[in-house]
């Protein structure tokens, strides 16, 4: 999707709920004429993210005097970060969408059943989520743990938590958090510079933008004198060293402040800012052909074959 989001909430003057009230993450819908909000047994995530807070929201939810309680387990489905529905394994094994009921902050609820396919749910939520204040949740891909465990992305939680306590860590010993991260990810350090631009807008409901960094001195002395640039679509898609194509989806493009070691998110950039860019490797089910034909080179418009991405193969391009 590429159109502009031209209707203003305004004009049906809605006010959001307070966030105390609002769920979350938690969407709250109708099925048949059945109160439906998820499937016990097994609470995924597209990303991660959403599934612990998921959890998180889940915890303190209240319906109607009931405190909802679901027990089983919390992975995830890209191992990654992701800007659209067909970005998971759900997609890659043929896993449909539908139902998907969704909430927004405006305490308004959709259910959509009988969509064709995965491409067609993220049109459609793609759009609800342009008329909803560019913010909703959903639940989607909601069936059987025997349907799905094949499709899942084993370990993603037991990496987050090593790499959570190794950045801890670092940071106590006053570690190069970077490196930490990189080795602890099985990746490296790609870039260390300054923010001199960035410019993001909404388009087709996505955050589409570029961060424009200039090379640092490091304890090496790499970097300086170089350019690097992230082009975003939600997620960092693709980067760019001096000009030419470096990192490309499947892979991860992550992004620290050089000085705190925190994440830093789109489009929470500002100038003159010192970040550090992590290259980890993607998740396997993404290397198999259609996991490229779905998020690879050709989805950020890289005309090129995808290669995973290293220092050896940036300088000898």
């Amino acid at each position: 999707m590429t159109s502009e989001n031209t209707t203003d909430t305004n004009d049906y003057a809605l006010e959001p709920v307070p966030e105390s009230a609002q769920s979350s993450g938690i969407a709250v819908g109708m099925i048949n004429g059945a109160l439906a909000f998820a499937v016990p047994g097994l609470i995924t995530g597209i990303e991660i993210g959403e599934a612990l807070g998921f959890w998180e929201s889940l915890a303190a939810f209240l319906v109607g005097g009931l405190i909802l309680a679901f027990f089983g387990t919390v992975t995830a489905l890209v191992g990654r970060a992701v800007p659209e529905i067909t970005h998971s394994t759900y997609y890659l094994n043929g896993l449909d969408a539908a139902p998907v009921i969704a909430a927004n902050s405006f305490c308004e609820t959709f259910v959509c059943e009988g969509l064709h396919d995965d491409q067609r749910a993220e049109h459609v939520m793609r759009a609800l989520c342009q008329v909803s204040a560019n913010d909703i949740a959903a639940i989607d891909h909601a069936m059987p743990v025997k349907d799905i465990r094949h499709a899942l992305i084993g370990g993603t939680i037991s990496k987050a938590w090593a790499l959570g306590k190794a950045v801890s860590a670092a940071k106590e010993e006053g570690a190069d958090i970077a490196k930490v991260i990189a080795d602890v990810g099985n990746g490296f350090v790609g870039f260390r510079g300054k923010v001199t631009a960035f410019e993001f807008d909404t388009i087709g409901g996505f955050s589409v933008g570029t961060v424009d960094l200039a090379g640092a001195d490091d304890d090496e002395g790499n970097d300086a004198g170089h350019t690097y640039q992230l082009g975003v679509k939600n997620e960092n898609l693709v980067s760019y060293y001096d000009g030419k194509v470096d990192v490309t989806i499947p892979d991860l493009i992550c992004v620290i402040d050089e000085n705190t070691g925190d994440p830093v998110t789109n489009p929470h950039y500002e100038i003159g800012q010192s970040l550090v860019v992590i290259i980890l490797p993607a998740p396997d089910a993404f290397l198999t052909p259609k996991g490229l034909a779905t998020f690879g080179p050709a989805y950020v418009g890289v005309d090129a074959p995808y290669r995973p991405a290293s220092l050896q193969n940036r300088h000898n391009k």
